[in-house]
């Protein structure tokens, strides 16, 4: 609905316990809930030859906190399958949180105000700072200038 497709065909879904979880993401983040691995191997004239993109999910999550974990996960599916691997922290979790928001957001329920809550206060620079520069871009600029300034590259993005 919000114009980051990923096809579902290409995806390896995983769910598994938070020992596992916290190996795979070698401590990218701090309550690790999800985590997206996307592989890709190219021949010489740099053609993409084999890909993997495996989402690895937190096992036993409620309903609500799952939906927006799996919004969250298959942005950055979208981000890779797009190039962008090298993409500003900020601007890719951001992101990525700004997607789970929008899912929890028509959601309404009390479990999704609270995460949406947290989100909002979360102090970490990528993933709440992060998520609240995406959010007031998109308040200020539209939903079409987001998906365009997630297309390209960027060292710095203007957020």
């Amino acid at each position: 609905k919000y114009g980051l497709e990923a096809d579902p065909g290409r995806i390896e879904l995983f769910l598994i316990d938070e020992d596992s979880l916290r190996q795979l993401a070698l401590g990218r983040s701090r309550d690790t809930q999800g985590f997206t691995d996307y592989t890709v191997k190219k021949n010489l004239f740099g053609r993409i030859r084999d890909e993997s993109i495996k989402v690895y999910l937190l096992y036993g999550m409620p309903k609500v906190q799952m939906m927006g974990t799996i919004a969250h996960e298959l942005t950055h599916v979208w981000q890779f399958t797009q190039g962008r691997l090298e993409q500003d922290r900020v601007l890719s979790e951001g992101s990525a949180n700004f997607a789970s928001y929008l899912v929890l957001r028509r959601n309404g329920s009390q479990e999704a105000e609270f995460i949406i809550d947290n989100m909002m206060h979360d102090e970490d620079p990528a993933y709440g700072e992060g998520f609240r520069k995406v959010k007031k871009y998109v308040e200020e600029e539209g939903m079409d200038r987001w998906r365009k300034l997630l297309k390209k590259k960027h060292k710095k993005p203007p957020l």
